[in-house]
């Protein structure tokens, strides 16, 4: 719960019982809301998926205010071949900010949420959503996680229960990884793809603009 005139509040998506040997390599992220009630404002990645080292690029992102969406999908380039991360406990994925826009309840749902392995195969997941009640200026407010590790809920009350790794304060939408999948995420071939030949594009301009300089 947040207060009309209390300004832009975090949301985290969390992950966690995601433990397979190959961990996590990115994620296509997915959350729905109602835009007369909050504006989103930035998703961001938290940069869990990269800490084991691999190379993590996160090629799209949107927020459309107008639609209630945002979408972010981060993936490992698979150049060195190391395990990702794992996600025993509840770890961040992703931090989206929004700002309240009028009094009212509504859910952000992250049904549409996968993860995949670096080598971009998807790994099953159970979602869990949450919810953002806006209230009237000075009443009282808390702060809930929505989520839990190993479980699907439906936004249960996990006040005081801090996920290992997480920021105190944040509220949090819950993950939870399963066994792999033997395919990706939906969509996620099309923005390789796409990615793929972006990163080729941006290296044909390059080299272009060096044989220029040296024609010069």
């Amino acid at each position: 719960t947040v207060p009309l005139d209390g300004g832009p509040f975090q949301v985290r998506l969390m992950v966690g019982g995601a433990t397979t040997p190959d961990g996590l390599g990115g994620y296509t992220l997915l959350v729905n809301y109602d835009p007369t009630v909050l504006r989103a404002l930035t998703v961001a990645d938290s940069g869990f998926v990269e800490s084991t080292g691999n190379a993590v690029v996160c090629p799209a992102s949107t927020v459309d205010n107008e639609a209630g969406t945002v979408a972010q999908f981060c993936l490992t380039i698979p150049i060195f071949q190391e395990p990702g991360p794992q996600a025993s406990e509840p770890r961040a994925l992703a931090i989206i900010t929004f700002e309240p826009a009028a009094e009212g309840t509504t859910a952000l749902d992250i049904s549409g949420t996968t993860i995949s392995d670096p080598q971009g195969s998807g790994l099953l997941a159970e979602t869990s959503n949450g919810s953002v009640t806006v209230s009237q200026p000075g009443e009282e407010v808390a702060t809930e996680d929505a989520g839990r590790s190993g479980a699907s809920t439906s936004g249960e009350n996990l006040a005081g229960q801090e996920p290992a790794g997480s920021d105190g304060g944040l509220p949090s939408l819950g993950m939870r990884g399963a066994d792999r999948s033997g395919e990706g995420p939906p969509g996620v071939l099309a923005l390789l793809l796409v990615a793929g030949a972006a990163l080729i594009g941006a290296g044909l301009a390059v080299q272009r603009r060096h044989a220029g300089a040296i024609r010069e």
